[in-house]
């Protein structure tokens, strides 16, 4: 259970400081205008915690844990999508 708060906790601040310092580079860069801004907010915060926690359980708990990590993939699918399937 400690994992997990740590785990969101962590993604809560990383979220906060990268798009805090880099909001409008990063949304142009990826090109995420159709989405808003509560969105991308959620996507990355979801996609951090996947890695954090998978990180540490794999490392701390059980070294199969990893797997959670392949949860993020779709996160990302949507996140990257406009640099994947640009025309």
């Amino acid at each position: 259970m400690g994992l997990w708060v740590y785990s969101v906790g962590m993604s809560g601040i990383f979220t906060l400081i990268v798009l805090g310092i880099g909001w409008q580079d990063f949304v142009s860069w990826l090109d995420l205008f159709y989405l808003s801004s509560i969105e991308i907010k959620l996507i990355f915060m979801i996609i951090l915690y996947l890695g954090i926690l998978g990180f540490l359980e794999g490392t701390v708990v059980y070294p199969p844990a990893y797997i959670i990590m392949v949860e993020m993939v779709p996160f990302l699918v949507v996140l990257f999508s406009r640099k994947i399937f640009r025309r």
